[in-house]
């Protein structure tokens, strides 16, 4: 809904925490489903709902950025000014419009490179990432 934002800022200041979350989760491509089933998980819906009132933050920082549309042309300038050896990291199960936008940032700076974490979403487990950011930091030397 183009009104997502204020909806959830409403929400919150009901304390309807719970809503908040459910609310943003559809916006951001988790299917109905999945948010009945992230309710039933108590190590995963609990951190969540306590975590709700940093959802208007992710929307001032990212903007429309999370619907799926294009970086705006601002922020594809800026990506440009950045240089370095950088990893940019998705899981391979992640909605189409983040591994969109992680194939544009890593194509977009200067010096860094695209890792797919096969079988991951955009909560990639520790066990996943651990190897990665080994490989990435030292060069594979870990055992």
């Amino acid at each position: 809904p183009a009104d997502f934002r204020e909806r959830i800022a409403a929400h919150l200041e009901a304390g309807r925490r719970d809503a908040a979350v459910k609310l943003f989760l559809r916006v951001v491509g988790v299917p109905g489903f999945g948010v009945f089933m992230m309710r039933l998980f108590p190590n995963i819906w609990p951190k969540l709902r306590a975590a709700a009132h940093t959802l208007p933050y992710d929307f001032g920082v990212m903007g429309d950025t999370q619907r799926g549309e294009a970086l705006p042309e601002e922020w594809l300038a800026l990506l440009a000014r950045i240089s370095g050896r950088s990893k940019v990291l998705v899981g391979g199960k992640s909605p189409d419009w983040m591994r969109h936008t992680c194939e544009t940032v890593a194509a977009k700076v200067s010096g860094a490179s695209l890792g797919v974490i096969p079988g991951q979403t955009h909560t990639i487990s520790a066990k996943a990432l651990a190897p990665v950011l080994c490989d990435e930091f030292l060069g594979g030397a870990h055992g």
